[in-house]
């Protein structure tokens, strides 16, 4: 009865993320079939730069960096200080499975946002320069989208951390405290590694489904400012021809 129980509160849950996720994915979607409903072009590329702003408040709303940071901290804690245990207990299998998963996770979450922090500022300092109304656009656009590509690192990083260390910390206390010893270690293992996979991979799941939501918003609004870029007009607002603009974004896309 209480495994019934517990299938039909996890089934509710999936049903409504599913809803959920489906209002969040309408809502992006309603956005873009707004936009591509303008029949006139020069008017659908002149709504992108105040649609553009709307997606960056969308991004800026969610003030959720200091968040995953301190939680990617609290797991790399208790991983060492369960790793401790494990050592003083003579358990130097564990805990070197710790120490390592521990010491991984923290290379990765240091190198890989470290990288994409270094573009995303590149992209910031090249928008605050530019003049030109387009390559100024542009610049916004791709600073919105690796500062997509920098939240989704974080959010992943810290998802697969979780379920790749959890279970070996649930495993690792369950055999110090000595309350699963009728239980072999691989079913022991099997079932932390399948209870904690399935539980931080929904836990982390909506805030990663937004952000492709709005990494698609996005994708959109560049690829008509290319196309737009490749249409004959007169002068822009800084007053550059667009054979100026052009040799400059050709410069860019290039590079």
């Amino acid at each position: 009865m209480q495994i019934i129980l517990q299938i039909f509160v996890i089934y509710n849950y999936l049903i409504m993320d599913l809803l959920n996720n489906s209002t969040k994915y309408q809502k992006y979607l309603d956005r873009i079939n707004e936009y591509k409903k303008i029949a006139d072009k020069n008017q659908a590329f002149s709504s992108i730069k105040g649609r553009v702003e709307n997606l960056s408040q969308d991004l800026k709303s969610k003030k959720d960096r200091d968040f995953y940071r301190h939680i990617h901290l609290g797991l790399l804690v208790l991983s060492i200080l369960v790793a401790a245990c494990c050592l003083y207990f003579n358990r130097y299998f564990s805990a070197t499975l710790l120490l390592a998963g521990a010491l991984a996770s923290k290379y990765l979450y240091t190198h890989t946002l470290k990288s994409l922090i270094k573009h995303t500022s590149e992209e910031k300092a090249m928008e605050q320069t530019e003049k030109a109304f387009d390559l100024k656009l542009f610049h916004h656009m791709q600073y919105l989208k690796n500062g997509i590509e920098l939240k989704s690192a974080r959010i992943s990083i810290v998802r697969y951390s979780f379920m790749a260390i959890f279970p070996i910390i649930l495993v690792s206390i369950v055999s110090l405290s000595g309350l699963a010893t009728s239980v072999s270690t691989f079913v022991l293992s099997s079932l932390a590694i399948l209870m904690a996979c399935l539980f931080w991979f929904y836990f982390f799941k909506d805030d990663l489904d937004e952000l492709d939501y709005q990494e698609m918003e996005l994708q959109e609004y560049i690829h008509d400012f290319m196309i737009n870029q490749h249409q004959p007009s007169q002068t822009n607002k800084s007053g550059e021809s667009d054979a100026d603009i052009n040799s400059k974004y050709a410069q860019l896309s290039v590079g």
